[in-house]
């Protein structure tokens, strides 16, 4: 299966789709509507952080309940990751209590999953917590998936993979460098680093239809749209995972995670020696 192959509802519980800019849904108008599900939203509020008092998170919640349920429509919530991650039963309780579906935003000025915390925060709320989708996300939505949340949509850019309020003063990357998700590795990297591994002597080739085995260093030439390359890999490793038994997908998700883990600072590879926050913290989740 591959991006662009649309989901059957009848066979599945849990659905992904992807963000695309303006200007890939005019210029490939199939692809577009092949990998994207509408849903009916309401306008979304933000929650910031408050580590005093949860009152008016709950209230907020409640609120938005009452709007959803008369409008037939899913709750957006924008939350700073810290309510996922410090104050998880009472995200849980306030969600539970609306009986309604939610689309969460979890916002953070890089990686919300990198706070400690988060992870096993996101993973008992997806077990927990009914008709949840996951929105501007990054990979970690796979397991949000696996774990039991219903939808996830996944960012191709940066901007649509987090999301910060002007205050978290977003971090950027300087450089017009290309992100590639890895699947081997299962994270994103920019395309000059992989083009430097290969130059100490580590090809990365990609064996995914769409790259025909060719190396992932060729998205360091910036006339090279790279989102074919991480939608095909994102739905690969999402694939994996939702084509199994609701029961065994934890497991299967996991054991992706560690398998990736293990590849980090092995002998002969000239890449990152470290996996980042997010992976270690699903291993150790």
């Amino acid at each position: 299966m591959n991006a662009f192959t649309e989901w059957e509802p009848e066979a599945r519980t849990a659905t992904f789709s992807f963000y695309l800019t303006a200007h890939f849904c005019t210029s490939r108008t199939a692809d577009a509507l092949s990998a994207a599900h509408l849903h009916p939203l309401l306008p979304g509020v933000f929650l910031p952080w408050d580590k005093d008092d949860s009152s008016v998170f709950t209230g907020a919640v409640q609120e938005q309940g009452r709007v959803a349920r008369d409008l037939g429509a899913t709750m957006l919530l924008a939350v700073d990751v810290r309510w996922i991650a410090k104050r998880t039963e009472v995200v849980v309780d306030s969600l539970q209590s609306t009986d309604q579906a939610v689309a969460l935003v979890l916002a953070h000025r890089a990686d919300p999953l990198s706070v400690g915390g988060a992870v096993p925060g996101l993973r008992r709320i997806s077990q927990r917590v009914s008709r949840l989708t996951i929105l501007c996300s990054d990979h970690g939505a796979i397991g949000a998936l696996s774990f039991g949340a219903e939808h996830a949509a996944i960012g191709l850019t940066t901007t649509t993979r987090h999301y910060a309020t002007s205050a978290m003063r977003a971090r950027r990357l300087p450089g017009p460098s290309s992100r590639v998700f890895v699947g081997s590795l299962f994270d994103w990297f920019l395309a000059d680093g992989i083009a430097g591994w290969t130059a100490a002597g580590s090809d990365l080739l990609c064996d995914l239809h769409c790259c025909e085995g060719l190396s992932l260093d060729r998205f360091i030439d910036p006339d090279l749209n790279v989102n074919r390359h991480n939608m095909h890999a994102l739905a690969h490793a999402a694939d994996y995972v939702l084509s199994a038994e609701a029961f065994d997908r934890p497991r299967l998700f996991l054991e992706q995670c560690q398998a990736a883990v293990s590849r980090y600072g092995i002998a002969g590879f000239k890449g990152p020696e470290n996996p980042k926050p997010q992976l270690t913290s699903w291993v150790l989740s």
